[in-house]
């Protein structure tokens, strides 16, 4: 086998997964350099994500949906893993499940939105995309005290859609708004306690 580069940060990253004594962030910013282009590391929520507020593998996935990295039906068909004729959302049946379809626009994920908005007493518009509505989550104005519980939702919301989402594809499971409603506040709340 020839020698092959992987690059200045390759040994870096490889010592952080490795090295006990690595922390997060410098895992996450060497992770961050060698994957991503330049534009997608101009994002500001790229280090808003990292907080700790929720548990690493659900801000990995936050990320993964932020920069477009999710393998929804439409990304799995584009690289031809599925069937192109495969790709309408497992959650309403009516839409290519892309990414901004099945965490905002999706009628079961746009209730669950809804549902967490308002228990709040906030209200809100579909955003355009969905760094978009990651950035006007984190600037939403809420009371000091629910800050934390806010920003947690965000992150709840979008695991239990994923969650859900995979039960229906993997275990023939139905789901709905007010079971994705109460498990993403009940997430939220431990979440929130630790």
């Amino acid at each position: 086998m020839g020698d092959r580069d992987f690059g200045p940060t390759a040994p870096s990253l490889a010592l952080c997964y490795f090295n006990s004594r690595c922390t997060r962030q410098s895992g996450v910013e060497v992770l961050q350099e060698e994957t991503l282009d330049e534009e997608i590391l101009s994002y500001g929520f790229t280090k808003e994500i990292w907080k700790g507020l929720v548990p690493p593998r659900v801000e990995l996935f936050a990320w993964f949906v932020l920069v477009g990295r999710v393998n929804t039906k439409d990304r799995l068909s584009r690289l031809e893993i599925l069937q192109q004729n495969d790709n309408l959302c497992v959650l309403c049946k009516k839409e290519v499940e892309n990414t901004q379809h099945l965490f905002v626009t999706c009628e079961l994920s746009w209730q669950v939105w809804c549902a967490w908005v308002s228990s709040f007493g906030q209200k809100w518009t579909a955003p355009d995309n969905l760094k978009d509505h990651f950035e006007s989550w984190r600037y939403m104005p809420v009371k000091r005290t629910q800050r934390k519980s806010w920003i947690v939702g965000f992150f709840s919301v979008i695991w239990i859609i994923w969650l859900r989402r995979n039960e229906v594809i993997f275990q023939n499971k139905t789901t709905g708004v007010t079971d994705c409603v109460d498990q993403a506040f009940t997430f939220a709340t431990e979440w929130c306690d630790k």
